[in-house]
């Protein structure tokens, strides 16, 4: 697996990019809110919702606008390892 960092620090996507983040940021909402109204669970797919709607705001955004858009990338990859961090730490006893 390899990580480019151009990727990270590229342009903004556009609507291509970013329509695939927010129809996910929708769906995990949806089950989130179900999740929650249910008293089933956790919040997780609240957490992931956040994470992928701060991806598809960050691919929306004007191209001149490459710094912020890898912030909003960088601050949904540290959102997004939370998530693992937390289902790590609940497996330890």
């Amino acid at each position: 697996m390899e990580f480019h960092f151009e990727e990270l620090f590229s342009e903004p996507g556009g609507w291509e990019s970013a329509r695939i983040f927010l129809l996910a940021a929708v769906a995990f909402s949806v089950f989130g809110g179900i999740e929650l109204l249910s008293n089933s669970g956790t919040s997780v797919s609240v957490i992931l919702a956040l994470g992928m709607s701060i991806v598809g705001i960050a691919e929306l955004l004007p191209t001149h606008r490459r710094r912020l858009a890898s912030v909003l990338r960088i601050v949904a990859i540290g959102i997004l390892l939370t998530v693992v961090v937390m289902s790590l730490v609940s497996l330890v006893p």
